[in-house]
């Protein structure tokens, strides 16, 4: 080094390196938490498929079961909480509140009875809060 100009380049050198790093390591862990996020409302959404999918396999002898106040309706226990395992070695575990009802659709159709499905599920972690909510219209020969 001749003067103290390279000492002065070399210290805004290493200054610049250190924002650029942090700038990257900040951008690494936005990017992380919205996998996080973003599965999370995946698994969110899956849950409350599942319970539409259930609503779906209900026969024409099943309507009963849509029937709030009846003793076989499907709802009764809810609102419940289900734990999600996951990973390769089921390392992780999410529980989620799962609330759903169902209500007859006033209409004039003398043919049809129609059942208004609503499932809400919802996951808190720490800072985040997702919540899904599914509708699903069943229909039932009179």
């Amino acid at each position: 080094m001749t003067d103290y100009s390279d000492i002065i380049y070399l210290m805004a050198a290493m200054l610049l390196f250190s924002l650029m790093s942090t700038n990257i390591s900040k951008s690494f862990l936005a990017a992380s938490e919205s996998m996080v996020t973003a599965g999370t409302e995946n698994r969110s959404i899956a849950l409350a498929q599942d319970e539409i999918e259930q609503v779906k396999l209900l026969s024409r002898d099943k309507e009963d079961y849509l029937k709030e106040g009846n003793s076989d309706y499907m709802f009764a226990d809810y609102p419940k909480n289900k734990t999600n395992v996951y990973g390769s070695d089921n390392q992780y575990e999410e529980t989620f509140r799962v609330e759903a009802t169902s209500e007859l659709i006033q209409e004039p159709d003398p043919l049809l009875n129609r059942y208004l499905v609503t499932v809400t599920v919802t996951n808190t972690v720490k800072d985040y809060k997702s919540e899904a909510t599914l509708l699903f219209i069943k229909s039932f020969e009179k």
